[in-house]
């Protein structure tokens, strides 16, 4: 958490306006990253407002074990809300410091999963129990807004005094719950778009909407647009620079036109700034830099979060050009990161190795110990069997020459431990075996 003296945190959505984007790998991979990036006492906070399609939460498994597991989300917090603000409690949040106001009427303590990576926090969508399709179906964001609409505004301040970054996992489309994520929560507004028609324009369409609404409206905060190509196929080429091309000429003139600048040149912004497809992430929900994190080359999924995340966190705008000075840090930081990761991948391999070779002479221990013993039962077993042949043949040799009493004598003394010799006399194999009856009892 933040301390008191601490600057107020930013308060950052991920928007795309169809599925399939990536949006919320990439923020989880972002949210990593910041954490990273951070002082000790600072943490990043996730809130999966996607109420209608939850998966935020896939990400991290931590946040479906234990206690979390039950635990309420952001649907159950603002139904909760609602029903606790009458007008007079309502009117608590008409003061300068409305965060804490609402902090005392409801914390949100109870509704955070806690620690899911390291520095990270979420906030899921809801519990996902049966009454969680009822619970989004049966409440009007349009109209809470309406009658509650302080309630944003104190919302934005309780997260942004406890969290140096808190990342909104945005509903796509148009919406009541998208209106809320994308013009009234953040500060920043990164809309995700793959390279088709209706995943740009719809996009393109959100941020002209978005910024005409936080000019008229009273919230003195910026609202600055940060648009982010994701899914790129690199192996197609001439299409490739085709949609750059395009997509770049798009951005800059809904941004001239939003923000009313003489010029807004983007080129080197996305020179550096795209997501590449890669297939390996789309079977399972693996965050890449905390599940691959040596993956450091300059193709890497990793470095390309990596260097979107430079511009996020330390520019204002998507047009303004990165210092030296900012890049030469974050990429210390990287290197940093890098070098920690590459350490841990090593001492995992020399403790795996150690391991492997202790058990290989612990087996070759074993293996000597037991062919040394099996050699000496051998040899045991071939002197016993000797042994037991000579007395046999001296038993039939006697018992021939008319010697029975000395016959089964020699007999008597041939019998192994286990059993009667074969090929004894007949004459003398009955007295052998009441003689080994004898013997057994």
């Amino acid at each position: 958490m933040q301390t008191g003296d601490s600057l107020p945190g930013v308060i950052t959505t991920f928007y795309s306006y169809k599925g399939g984007t990536g949006r919320s790998m990439l923020l989880a991979n972002i949210a990593c990253l910041a954490a990273r990036a951070l002082a000790d006492t600072d943490r990043v906070l996730m809130i999966d407002w996607d109420l209608e399609a939850p998966g935020l939460h896939r990400y991290f498994p931590k946040s479906e074990r234990g206690d979390n597991a039950e635990r309420l989300g952001l649907i159950d917090y603002f139904s909760c809300l609602n029903s606790m603000l009458d007008d007079d409690t309502y009117a608590r949040l008409y003061v300068a410091n409305a965060g804490r106001a609402l902090e005392s009427i409801l914390p949100i303590n109870e509704y955070i999963a806690r620690e899911v990576a390291e520095r990270v926090d979420l906030i899921k969508a809801g519990r996902f129990s049966e009454d969680h399709s009822n619970l989004i179906g049966s409440f009007n964001w349009a109209d809470f807004y309406r009658r509650r609409d302080r309630v944003y505004r104190a919302f934005c301040e309780y997260i942004a005094s406890k969290y140096r970054w808190c990342f909104i996992d945005s509903r796509t489309g148009f919406s009541d719950v998208s209106g809320v994520c994308t013009m009234i929560m953040p500060e920043k507004l990164v809309t995700v778009f793959t390279l088709n028609n209706q995943s740009l324009e719809g996009v393109l369409d959100i941020i002209g909407r978005a910024v005409e609404y936080r000019r008229k409206s009273d919230d003195p905060r910026p609202l600055t647009v940060f648009p982010l190509p994701s899914r790129i196929i690199a192996e197609e080429q001439l299409l490739l620079e085709a949609a750059q091309k395009r997509y770049r000429r798009l951005f800059e003139e809904c941004l001239k036109d939003a923000y009313q600048l003489e010029e807004c040149d983007l080129d080197s912004y996305f020179k550096e700034v795209a997501i590449p497809h890669k297939g390996f992430y789309g079977f399972q929900e693996r965050v890449a830099v905390r599940d691959d994190s040596s993956a450091t080359d300059a193709l890497s999924i990793n470095r390309a979060y990596e260097r979107f995340l430079q511009r996020l966190i330390t520019l204002h705008c998507a047009w303004e050009p990165i210092s030296e000075t900012e890049s030469s840090l974050l990429a210390q930081k990287r290197t940093d990161a890098a070098d920690q990761a590459l350490s841990k991948s090593r001492l995992r391999r020399v403790t795996t190795l150690s391991l492997s070779v202790v058990l290989m002479l612990l087996v070759i221990a074993i293996a000597t110990a037991w062919y040394a013993r099996r050699q000496v039962t051998i040899a045991t077993t071939a002197a016993t069997t000797a042994q037991s042949q000579f007395l046999a043949l001296k038993s039939t040799q006697a018992t021939a020459k008319g010697d029975s009493t000395k016959g089964i004598q020699l007999a008597l003394e041939a019998l192994p431990p286990n059993g009667p010799i074969p090929y004894l006399p007949e004459a003398v194999a009955p007295y052998t075996r009441r003689s080994l009856r004898l013997k057994n009892q």
